[in-house]
């Protein structure tokens, strides 16, 4: 969470957030399946709290950012897409958001439940890029290497935007922006908003 807030304070539009679920099919912010020596999807929420209390559930960082960042869900799983859904409509986020995978599936089922989510394919392996144009996806989330400028011409002739990850160079950054990138995500957070804070 004390993450969450840097990268506002930095400049930046949002963040990028994992999400899996628990035993009890309560879905928490977490990039590992495995935490402080538990399996997530093997563990309840309150076995996962009592040791690692800074773990949060989805709940929490939607009522705490859902009015003030833009929200880059990656759904880590399949299986938690109504419960997502559900969290969406209690905390509709306000400054924009996405729902994105690797998993072609989770972004086929969020789009059988709700056709009006955004949605977002992402992508670290050329053999796999193609798969975008057959999703019912709004925005293409390549690794930064392979964000070149066909890929983004190509993107943007068909109605999509692209964001590029994770791009923690100033060089990389500022090329990125002058082909027309829409969206960056980096780790480098007082960089990119440094490079890019509005006005």
């Amino acid at each position: 969470m004390a993450a969450f807030e840097k990268a506002l304070a930095d400049g930046c539009d949002g963040f990028e957030f994992d999400v899996r679920a628990t035993a009890d099919a309560v879905p928490v912010v977490c990039h590992d399946p495995d935490i402080a020596g538990l399996t997530v999807s093997g563990s309840s929420q309150a076995q996962l709290a009592a040791r690692c209390p800074s773990l949060p559930a989805l709940n929490t960082v939607l009522a705490q950012f859902a009015s003030r960042a833009y929200l880059y869900f990656e759904l880590k799983v399949t299986g938690v897409e109504a419960t997502v859904l559900s969290l969406l409509a209690a905390h509709k986020p306000q400054q924009g958001y996405v729902v994105a995978s690797f998993l072609p599936e989770a972004i086929e089922n969020v789009h059988a439940l709700d056709q009006t989510i955004p949605l977002g394919l992402i992508c670290d392996r050329s053999d796999r890029l193609a798969l975008w144009r057959s999703l019912p996806i709004s925005i293409l989330m390549p690794h930064y290497r392979l964000a070149v400028p066909e890929l983004l011409q190509e993107a943007h002739a068909a109605g999509k935007q692209v964001f590029a990850w994770t791009v923690n160079g100033a060089k990389e950054m500022q090329t990125l922006a002058e082909a027309g990138i829409d969206g960056l995500v980096s780790d480098d957070t007082e960089l990119l908003g440094k490079l890019f804070r509005r006005g």
